[in-house]
């Protein structure tokens, strides 16, 4: 009698973990769906819910801006000097736009692969303190 119960209370417990993880692991995707990045979009500056978690003292930082240096939007990117100095100006012109807080205006970059277009959108979210998400044409022609 003793040991039918024991080993029932052993395989219940049993049962409560693997349940208790399996439930876990379900609401941790779900939470991660809804708070992380879409679907369609390959990178983004948003911090996600297990970024956090993984590295709490680096995301507040980052969240909060304390200790982060302003960072040059073409850092890394050689241009040639015509072009060097119009799109410095859009990131000095971003940035104080961002810190006066008044309306963006769109901004386009085309060209041909590997001119440093993604490299600069970053470099100049990041200069002028926004988000960013990187998706690409090919990502959203199949939706319609």
């Amino acid at each position: 009698e003793k040991l039918r119960n024991t080993a029932f209370m052993v395989s219940l417990a049993a049962v409560g973990v693997y349940s208790a993880k399996t439930g876990a692991g379900i609401a941790g995707r779900f939470i991660e769906a809804r708070l992380g990045k879409p679907s369609l979009v390959r990178e983004t500056s948003r911090v996600a819910a297990s970024q956090i978690l993984k590295h709490p003292i680096s995301s507040i930082q980052r969240l909060t801006g304390i200790g982060m240096k302003s960072q040059d939007a073409l850092k890394g990117i050689v241009l040639e000097e015509g072009l060097d100095s119009q799109l410095r100006k859009i990131a000095v012109s971003t940035a104080h736009t961002k810190k006066n807080r008044a309306p963006f205006r769109h901004l386009l970059l085309h060209g041909p692969p590997g001119t440093g277009k993604t490299m600069f959108a970053k470099g100049l979210a990041h200069h002028s303190g926004l988000e960013f998400a990187i998706l690409t044409g090919g990502d959203i022609a199949p939706l319609g």
